[in-house]
């Protein structure tokens, strides 16, 4: 009895672990596997597995009780008390604490549940009150709209104009990383500054992992740039967890997903607009595996469309190069060169070198002579 209670609290106390280190595990897990575990139900669930399985040896001798936990109480385990061993979570859990009462998920996560539907429901009512308040916004929202596209339209095909006073930032994951480096070099023609923070493996689908519009903000609120430079989306062709409903994933390409997907794109806009810089968004190059090319195709398809959409912003096209794949090109002299990696998805320099000059047909140098 002494050992299964040993391993009891042993393997307690690895999930107390767990919830302290685990924004860098599940950092890791997200990163890896593309999924956005919840935390406190595979706690939950670990533990009643254990605690069911020592009963079960036991004959159900073993109860599994929470003790009633007051706020600012530490994290204690092992606690002995008559013939019940009882389990101290501390305020972390404070909520769900039920004093003698067994120990369930299942009533934890029943609690959970109500708890978050309660919620719903007010913000429903909420809703409901305002709704024509938000009405109003919308239909003014949509006629600004149609404003920046009638302006957009006047101006597309004008192009930004740059001189030595101007500063270029670029953001984006390992695709941005390759091709940000010839940009730069593209750009010294016209002795732009540019700055380059892409971070490789990143995206918008999963914002827990990087948050790319709180990461723009603050280097946009930390210095002036006059142009942002975004290519992202490689990493973003997985399902995501619905942000309504965070038990439940919404399938890659589903009108759910896409509608999730937009509103990532839209807050990078508004942030870049926030901050009175002009918007450059590069199209995804096509790749080497089928499957994945289609995802590509959808990706690109919901990157334009919200650009469009919002009248703000340059789509900046590569498909006119890379519209299918090819994994060599030829160069200025007529010679076949190597443009892609051996994953069908990156480039080799020369590759990257094509991509960057991509961004030549949206810009133009001014007192290049100065």
């Amino acid at each position: 009895m002494r050992v299964l209670k040993f391993f009891f609290v042993l393997s307690v106390s690895f999930c107390i672990l767990v919830v302290f280190f685990n924004k860098s595990i599940f950092t890791y897990i997200e990163q890896k596997y593309h999924k956005d575990y919840r935390l406190d139900f595979i706690l939950f669930e670990l533990v009643n597995h254990i605690g069911d399985s020592f009963c079960d040896i036991n004959h159900g001798e073993l109860d599994l009780n929470l003790l009633e936990v007051k706020e600012g109480e530490y994290l204690s385990s092992g606690m002995q008390k008559s013939k019940g061993f009882f389990i101290n979570l501390g305020y972390a859990r404070a909520s769900y604490a039920q004093n003698d009462d067994e120990f369930s998920v299942y009533k934890l996560i029943a609690q959970y549940n109500k708890q978050n539907s309660a919620k719903h429901h007010k913000k429903d009512y909420d809703k409901e009150q305002d709704l024509s308040q938000k009405n109003l916004e919308q239909k003014k929202e949509l006629e600004e709209k149609q404003e920046n596209k009638l302006e957009k339209q006047a101006t597309k095909d004008d192009k930004i104009k740059l001189d030595s006073k101007d500063r270029v930032l670029l953001i984006g994951d390992s695709l941005m990383q390759g091709t940000g480096m010839f940009i730069i070099k593209e750009l010294k023609q016209g002795k732009v500054k540019t700055k380059n923070i892409a971070k490789q493996s990143t995206g918008l689908a999963y914002k827990k992992f990087y948050n790319w519009n709180v990461e723009l903000d603050k280097a946009l609120s930390s210095s002036r740039y006059d142009v942002v430079v975004v290519l992202l989306g490689v990493n973003d062709y997985w399902d995501m967890i619905n942000p309504s409903d965070k038990t439940r994933y919404l399938r890659f390409g589903s009108d759910g997903w896409k509608e999730v997907y937009t509103s990532r794109i839209q807050e990078i806009i508004h942030t870049v607009k926030k901050h009175k810089a002009k918007l450059l968004w590069y199209q995804l190059p096509a790749v080497k595996k089928t499957s994945l090319n289609n995802k590509i195709t959808v990706l690109n398809e919901v990157m334009e469309k919200t650009l469009d959409d919002e009248g703000y912003g340059v789509f900046v096209r590569v498909d006119d190069t890379f519209g299918e794949f090819k994994a060599y090109l030829k160069n200025e002299q007529g010679k076949k060169k190597s443009v892609r990696g051996n994953d069908g998805v990156h480039f080799t320099p020369f590759g990257y070198s094509l991509m960057a000059k991509k961004i030549l047909n949206y810009v133009e140098f001014e007192d290049v002579s100065k």
